[in-house]
This record gives structure tokens, sequence and C-alpha cells, in this order.
């Protein structure tokens, strides 16, 4: 698929609307109203980038990058996290994140209680990371207006009931190489390494169903589908066609 980057979209007031299914171009003249939500001024960054002055945290001096790109709900950076976890008297444990800009490792944790923009969201799941961001999870918790030119956001909290975060519960992570679904890495002591999948393996099926007909959301999804649900893999090692039996772990 292609890429919409933001030398195309800083032109733009684009609105993502998750209950509807729709990408809207706007008028970014027209005035933002209170149907729009709440707004949060942006800030354009030297490498054009975007961010607020807010964080999930609600600690003040700290501001967060705006990654339409990465799956997932968002990350903190680094001493943010650590005094996060430790306040939050939670654990962390390590996961593999996807974005456009490619795959990375860290820790997460789960924290019961987050702030936003006044707004306070339960059970986030978030990374540790050089920046803090949000990503496209948290953001599809809202109908969200990016007018770039007038260097504006808005969020206005969806009212569907929307499923809590989970982490990846099968310690696997899927990639496209053409039309193959592909592995390209297997967490250390995982239910996929238990299992005996390993990096390499090419997907056949999925629970019988063939892997070149799912998108990666649907082979995401079906990997995380409940803490003890079970997956039926299907795979090509080499010239061997192997099958495997994923019992999925909730890690956080």
């Amino acid at each position: 698929m292609g890429i919409l980057g933001m030398d195309c979209l800083i032109h733009y007031c684009i609105q993502l609307d998750f209950d509807a299914g729709k990408l809207r171009f706007l008028d970014p003249d027209h005035p933002g109203d209170e149907a729009w939500g709440k707004v949060f001024p942006l800030t354009l960054l030297e490498d054009g980038r975007c961010a607020v002055s807010e964080n999930l945290m609600d600690v003040e001096g700290f501001r967060t990058l705006i990654d339409t790109g990465f799956v997932g709900t968002g990350s903190l950076q680094s001493n943010l996290f650590a005094q996060a976890i430790n306040d939050a008297k939670t654990h962390s444990g390590f996961a593999r994140y996807a974005s456009f800009g490619g795959a990375r490792e860290g820790r997460e944790g789960r924290f019961a209680r987050c702030i936003f923009g006044g707004q306070t969201y339960r059970n986030l799941i978030l990374g540790e990371a050089q920046t803090t961001f949000l990503g496209l999870d948290f953001l599809a918790r809202h109908r969200v207006t990016l007018n770039f030119p007038k260097l504006e956001m808005y969020l206005k909290r969806r009212t569907t009931n929307l499923p809590d975060d989970e982490s990846g519960m099968s310690g696997l992570s899927i990639t496209r190489n053409g039309e193959d679904a592909v592995v390209n890495w297997v967490g250390r002591d995982s239910a996929a390494e238990r299992a005996g999948v390993k990096a390499g393996d090419v997907v056949l099926k999925l629970n019988g169903r063939p892997a070149k007909e799912l998108e990666l959301w649907e082979i995401r999804n079906m990997l995380a589908a409940g803490d003890g649900k079970e997956v039926r893999l299907t795979v090509q090692r080499g010239s061997k066609t192997k099958r495997f039996t994923i019992v999925l772990k909730r890690k956080l």
C-alpha cells in the first residue's frame, strides 16, 4: 500500500472517522467547533513531525509526537517510562512493535489510569522509546481531526465500547514478503517459541484460513484473540510443511 507523508499532509485538514470507516479531507479554513472535540495546538518540528504539549502521564515538560504509522497505543521516553512504572507499581515486559518506519523491540507496561487533555483513560499499554508519542490505537479511541495548515488537532471521544489494550499474546511478529506472510521474529520464552515456531517460517494457514487471503491486521487480531485460546499454524520451513498449536498467554 502507499503512504501519504507529512510533505503532502501538511497542506490539508484531514479527519479520521473510525466509526464511519472514512478518511475525510476538510476545508482547513473552516473554523473548528465543539462538534470536532477538544483542540490541541500542534508544534511542527524541524524533521516535519508534529507534537502536542500533553502526555499520557500528565507530567509537565514532556511533549508527545503524533504517529499514525505506529500500530499501538503509544510510548513514553525512557526516564518518563521508568518513573511511571515506579509510581504505578506495575511490572513491565518486552514486546516487538511495528510501524511504517520499521520494527523495534522494547519494554512495555500496562497503566491502570492515564490522563491526556483532562480525559481519563484506563488500562493502556505503553512502550518505552526514545521519544514520547501517541500511536494509532490511541487515536482510534476518538474521531480525530488534524488541521495541519492551522496546526491544530481535535479529539472527540468515541461512544462505542472499545476493547482494552492487549499486548501480542503469541510472541510472534509476522510481515509480508510479496504475497507471503513470513515470521520475522519470535519472542524468547513466548507461546510461539514454546510451540516450536521459528523466524523465517512462511505462514500458510492460520486456523485453517489461507494466510495469503488475510490482511496483516486480521493476522494480528487472531494472534491476540484471548488468554488461553489456541491458534493453529501451518508453516513452510524449507521443503517441509509443519503444523503448530500456539496457546496464547497474556503478558500484562
